[in-house]
């Protein structure tokens, strides 16, 4: 929403699209953070300002289909609810997001006393939740930093110093400890920890191959040997609450397919460079921004969207295009039409012209010598 009001604020007409029969995401599973009590008043604004902009054309509960064309001149078919149409544009913004991971570990959707960082932020905000006399043991990189998921979800550490913060806030008699493997509240959130400390939430360190252990009961039995402890500690604690992370969403790999941009590893997608092009993919015109780049805080996925829009708009401001100094051409007079080049190149540049005869795309053309085949020769562009 920020990377569409930022371009249309600058006066491009700009499509969003959004699988969803809403806009928020999960925005609308987020009630406050560590410097802010609400969430709600900035996200009904930029969602109005969304819904209302003259120049955004908001498609939802449509999802993107194909996409063909190049920088300048990208057509993507998007399939709607009840239709399917084609949107002509010059740049592509990638902001496709991310899932909260799921668990099944330490009982959780065993016991209704095991709920996940965002379910008690849910019931926090709805004043369902009561801490009161309560013992709550938080247990962090659930599902993450292993096999499964290497790497590490950057927001966990901050959002269970935010709830505990929150629960002692409302119960200051309650009992808080945080299980963790480290703590990582990145930046200045550190001041948090700092203050999660001084209201009496006790931190205690688990080591990766001896995870804590959680038993039902009444109460649940939360047992953990901590490298910092001499023997096993046992918390008979209310509720226990799981850190789970974000995870690439599973469609990561379709769309990648249909943009030639790449992803990594975990499912997310990898910009062309990560400090001369941070927001840029190596194929010209696309972009990217938020989760869907890396598990990363709220004020990071807004300056990161105002970044790709930035650079959207380098593109779109221009009445023409430069292509690369070297790009790939075909001699015609040996081009026995095989479609060699046409099947190998990685970004999509050949194609069979009217005389069947292989042509290449400038403007895709990346000078990567990927088609070197046969009739295909690397040569300066004049």
């Amino acid at each position: 929403m920020t990377a569409a009001l930022s371009l249309a604020d600058q006066g491009f007409p700009t499509t969003l699209v959004e699988k969803e029969e809403a806009l928020g995401g999960h925005l609308s599973d987020i009630h406050y953070t560590l410097e802010h009590d609400s969430t709600s008043a900035m996200r009904t604004a930029i969602i109005e300002r969304v819904t209302t902009h003259p120049n955004i054309d908001l498609r939802l509960q449509a999802e993107v289909s194909a996409v063909a064309g190049h920088i300048g001149h990208f057509t993507v078919t998007l399939n709607g609810a009840t239709d399917k149409s084609e949107v002509s544009c010059g740049a592509i913004i990638v902001a496709t997001g991310g899932n909260q991971a799921q668990t099944s570990e330490y009982l959780y959707g065993q016991s209704d006393r095991v709920l996940t960082q965002v379910d008690l932020e849910q019931r926090l905000h709805d004043k369902s939740f009561t801490a009161a006399g309560k013992t709550i043991v938080m247990i962090q990189c659930v599902g993450s930093r292993d096999e499964t998921h290497a790497y590490c979800s950057r927001l966990c550490c901050s959002v269970a110093v935010k709830n505990a913060l929150a629960i002692k806030k409302q119960n200051p008699d309650a009992k808080v400890y945080v299980l963790y493997r480290d703590v990582r509240t990145y930046g200045f959130r550190e001041l948090y920890y700092k203050q999660a400390r001084e209201a009496g939430v006790l931190f205690l360190r688990y080591d990766r191959e001896k995870p804590p252990q959680v038993t039902d009961g009444q109460p649940l039995s939360v047992t953990l040997d901590s490298p910092d402890l001499p023997e096993s500690l046992s918390i008979e604690a209310d509720n226990v609450i799981l850190s789970t992370g974000i995870e690439a969403p599973a469609e990561n790999k379709e769309l990648s397919d249909m943009l030639k941009v790449p992803l990594n590893a975990d499912g997310f997608y990898v910009e062309a460079h990560l400090k001369l092009r941070p927001v840029d993919f190596a194929t010209e015109g696309i972009f990217l921004c938020g989760l869907a780049h890396s598990p990363k805080c709220i004020d990071e996925n807004i300056s990161q969207a105002r970044a790709a829009a930035a650079r959207a708009a380098t593109v779109l401001s221009k009445t023409h295009l430069d292509v690369s100094a070297q790009v790939s051409q075909v001699d015609q007079t040996k081009c026995i039409s095989c479609m060699t080049c046409v099947h190998v190149c990685p970004y999509n540049a050949p194609f069979m012209n009217n005389d069947h005869k292989g042509q290449i795309e400038a403007a895709k053309c990346m000078g990567c010598v990927a088609s070197v085949r046969r009739s295909v020769r690397p040569v300066p562009f004049n």
